[in-house]
């Protein structure tokens, strides 16, 4: 029995063979009961309890959820769960997962890892579902390398949680949703402001809660350009404008537009334009 495994049973009462079927690995344990106990209970891990054939009331810090088969309870390091009363059930999953494996893979998938959850039931896809069994599947058959393909099925079931929780679900420490689309327009209304400044793309990730990857990734999904593409066309929208104005040199233009030289600013101005930011100038109806 493993680590994890061993914690979650010192902190129910005794259960008996019959009543439960265990998964264990080294960063996931699966347990599959036929029975629920009053509690309250408090794990320091992440636990997902997902109701199999009938709806399973379950109470989380005093609020009641009716989680119906098939759907998850996410309940966070910390918070009380319990049920009304000890009883016999159908079948319900039980998935923990270890808080510091959880963090790094949200560290990883958003830039940060204090990651919480809205207190709320939510579907398990067929991903998911999926996942579950191949995991318990694997744990069974003991055949040789098991213990690989089981930590690659339990990166993939915490991402898999992850994704599922993704829209409207997923909260920070403050409280507030976070939602991509938001954050990707943190990032663009950063870009807008900042056109003329130096920072590296890593700082930008930072202020929409994304890792780098992901950061790049999600913004090219919302916007349709990378970073950098965004940039360049808020620097030479701005170019642009200053050079309607008529009051300013090529150079000073390219300077105050947020490019480090004045060919830069030029190269980059004809590759969008089809002509030198001058021949622009001398083409404009003053």
């Amino acid at each position: 029995m493993s680590t994890l495994t061993k914690l979650v049973f010192s902190i129910l009462p005794p259960i008996p063979s019959e009543r439960v079927e265990v998964y264990p690995g080294d960063n996931v344990a699966i347990m599959k009961a036929t029975n629920v106990f009053q509690g309250p209970f408090s794990i320091d891990n992440y636990v997902f309890m997902m109701p199999c054939l009938e709806t399973i009331p379950f109470t989380i810090d005093n609020k009641v959820f009716n989680v119906h088969p098939n759907m998850i309870l996410p309940v966070e390091p910390g918070w009380l769960m319990q049920t009304p009363e000890n009883r016999d059930v159908q079948a319900y999953v039980v998935i923990v997962i270890k808080k510091d494996f959880f963090k790094n893979i949200c560290q990883t998938i958003y830039g940060r890892a204090n990651v919480t959850f809205a207190r709320d039931k939510y579907i398990a896809g067929e991903g998911i579902l999926r996942l579950i069994n191949l995991f318990m599947l694997e744990c069974k058959s003991l055949q040789p390398g098991c213990e690989l393909i089981m930590e690659s099925l339990s990166i993939q079931l915490a991402v898999s949680i992850l994704r599922s929780m993704n829209e409207n679900m997923l909260i920070d420490l403050n409280g507030q949703i976070c939602n991509e689309g938001d954050c990707i327009s943190k990032a663009i209304n950063f870009l807008i402001e900042n056109y003329d400044k130096e920072y590296s793309f890593e700082e930008i990730a930072r202020i929409a809660n994304f890792s780098p990857y992901h950061f790049i990734r999600r913004f090219k999904a919302e916007t349709g350009k990378t970073p950098y593409e965004y940039l360049v066309d808020i620097k030479i929208k701005k170019a642009k404008e200053l050079l309607r104005t008529n009051k300013f040199t090529i150079t000073e233009v390219s300077l105050l537009s947020g490019f480090n030289s004045l060919n830069h600013f030029s190269t980059t101005f004809k590759k969008k334009h089809g002509i030198s930011p001058n021949d622009y100038r001398k083409g404009l109806v003053w």
